[in-house]
């Protein structure tokens, strides 16, 4: 097979699989490189710059810094309001009283602008993964390729919701800038809990597929790959 240069961006889900480790008080250790060894099976030349708490905005930094260019780029998206700063939280959820799921989306949206700008910039193809984050439905630029919507939920069979992955952190970061009280947002906040509850449930009863009850395992990554090898040929 033909060498091709590949980077990936990514949060957890990017570096590979992760377990907890006894001798480390049970934190989380990542103990195989998942996407990243098995495009190196297949002979691919590859980078990853996949750093564990990334947030979106995290993702396109490495892009611009390394000045990644005329390269694929896999990347692994992650949930839209991890680490939001505080200014557009300002301006769109509390300004303009969007709902928390109209800002997920939103904020997913100017994401996916600005990946598209810097990408076809740099003269790059990027193939997308849902990852710890679903993607949304949006139009597809020319240089991008969807391999999976939501992993997870490819993973597992059954649908994942789009807000599963919102962070406690984050709610309570916008909880604290605008104590909404309406019915509508209880009946949102509900949604919500109940979205990543179910997720969280679920995940755990999967140990095989799930080792650390959050990130896919390694033989995840391995049929993940085979679909991104297919793409990216």
């Amino acid at each position: 097979m033909t060498s091709v240069p590949i980077s990936i961006v990514g949060d957890s889900f990017g570096c590979g699989e992760w377990r907890h480790d006894p001798a480390e008080n049970d934190s989380l250790v990542c103990v195989h490189a998942g996407t990243e060894f098995y495009l190196k099976q297949f002979d691919f030349q590859v980078k990853n710059y996949s750093i564990g708490g990334n947030s979106m905005k995290d993702l396109l930094t490495p892009i611009v810094e390394n000045n990644i260019r005329k390269q694929t780029i896999i990347v692994f998206a992650t949930d839209s309001l991890r680490h939001i700063d505080e200014m557009s939280a300002q301006k769109l959820y509390v300004k303009k009283s969007w709902s928390v799921s109209k800002l997920h989306y939103e904020c997913f949206m100017s994401w996916v602008k600005n990946l598209t700008k810097i990408t076809q910039q740099q003269k790059c193809k990027v193939v997308l993964v849902g990852g710890f984050g679903n993607l949304y439905n949006f139009p597809i630029p020319s240089n991008m390729q969807v391999c999976t919507h939501s992993w997870i939920s490819d993973i597992l069979g059954t649908t994942i919701g789009h807000q599963s992955g919102i962070e406690n952190e984050s709610l309570t970061k916008l909880h604290a800038l605008q104590k909404y009280s309406s019915n509508n947002y209880k009946k949102e906040l509900i949604d919500i809990m109940d979205q990543k509850t179910y997720r969280e449930n679920l995940l755990k009863t999967h140990p095989a597929k799930f080792p650390d009850g959050i990130h896919p395992s390694r033989e995840c990554h391995k049929l993940l790959t085979e679909k991104l090898i297919k793409l990216i040929d």
